[in-house]
């Protein structure tokens, strides 16, 4: 009996210890600051005299929940070495030295970087910056790749450039891309392009592009007349960047209202053998991807040239304006023709392109095919 009381006593008080050390107790509880709360990334830069472990809660980045917030923690210069200063991830203050570092648990936002995605201000700047980080901080790191998000809003762009590995994602619905007042015909050629090289395993998924833009000959008030940019939507020209798109999806995108093409897909052009097909746009999915082209004779919902294979249309839409008889031809397939030293021979051709359970219509042509071989049209109206 003895022994018994003996064993259950000392459970009792190895029991009750257990307790005392789980329960909260403020005299153990290590020192630690609260954050330092502020207003927007103007005050983080102007706050003075910051120490190395400071913790700054930043409610937006110009007005409170404007979603460009978030929580830094201050780095001195001996901890910094290697960070770069930029708008949204690595801020520096104005007076001294040091980092202050933003905290991330999730993908990169536009609205880090300053993007406003609500009014009619230019966000070039900082939606590239935000690509751009991506694209430089995965670079060397394994997996390579990396999403930027952009909140649901109206982003005025003079154009997007697009990286290798690096998705972008939208709210379909909600996410609406602009041409900036700058987006003209005679400055930018085209609202999205790819960068140098090839680009590959990238995702665009929940846009809308619109190329209206505010007539010159009106108030300057977005609420007045528009006009169609003259410009092309998507231009994926392996040519010019000696190299290509590849093993890529595009789902969820609506573009109306440019002047010239939607999706424009120039690859290998180019007579030289030993560039050709590095020069291919090729392994690309578009799924539920809706284009209503403007009604001029040379706006084209979906132009093809050159080198361009393995690519699928899965339940789009390529379309005129409805209602009304429209000029031109939506889907556009044209080989290219080469003649060195006066010999006519056949240039680089698409092949393999499908579209599947797609609605091609109120045009005078729904397709026009030069050249390109291997198109399969399944269930399409």
């Amino acid at each position: 009996m003895k022994k018994i009381i003996g064993s259950l006593f000392l459970f009792i008080t190895i029991w009750t210890n257990a307790q005392e050390n789980t329960s909260y107790n403020p005299s153990k509880e290590p020192t630690q600051k609260a954050p330092i709360l502020l207003e927007n990334i103007q005050d983080l830069k102007n706050f003075k005299n910051p120490v190395q472990g400071d913790i700054a809660y930043v409610q937006g980045y110009y007005t409170i929940n404007d979603r460009g917030g978030g929580y830094f923690y201050y780095l001195n210069p001996t901890n910094a070495v290697g960070l770069t200063p930029d708008s949204g991830m690595n801020i520096a203050p104005n007076e001294g030295i040091g980092i202050w570092k933003r905290i991330n648990y999730g993908e990169i936002s536009v609205a880090f970087f300053g993007a406003k995605g609500g009014d009619t201000l230019d966000d070039t700047l900082a939606v590239q910056e935000a690509i751009d980080f991506v694209a430089n901080y995965f670079k060397t790191s394994a997996p390579k790749g990396g999403i930027v998000n952009f909140p649901k809003g109206t982003y005025y762009v003079q154009e997007i450039i697009l990286r290798n590995r690096v998705s972008l994602v939208g709210e379909f619905g909600g996410t609406i891309i602009k041409p900036s007042k700058n987006s003209r015909g005679e400055y930018n050629n085209s609202l999205v392009r790819l960068d140098d090289g090839f680009v590959e395993f990238i995702r665009l998924d929940g846009f809308m592009f619109y190329g209206d833009i505010v007539s010159e000959n009106s108030s300057g008030d977005p609420s007045s007349a528009t006009e169609e940019v003259n410009m092309h939507c998507f231009d994926f020209n392996g040519d010019n960047t000696d190299g290509g798109l590849w093993y890529s999806n595009f789902k969820n995108i609506a573009i109306r209202k440019f002047k010239k093409d939607g999706i424009r897909l120039l690859g290998g052009t180019d007579y030289e053998k030993n560039n050709l097909y590095n020069r291919v746009n090729q392994f690309i999915s578009f799924e539920n991807v809706r284009i209503i082209k403007s009604n001029a004779i040379d706006s084209r919902a979906i132009y093809m040239y050159g080198q361009n294979a393995q690519i699928n249309f899965i339940n789009c839409t390529f379309s005129g304006t409805n209602g009304i008889s429209n000029l031109g031809t939506n889907v556009w397939i044209e080989s290219t023709s080469q003649d060195p030293q006066g010999q006519f021979e056949p240039g680089p051709q698409s092949s393999l392109i499908n579209f599947d359970t797609c609605t091609i219509e109120h045009s005078e042509l729904g397709f026009l095919m030069l050249g390109a071989y291997a198109i399969n049209i399944k269930g399409c109206w």
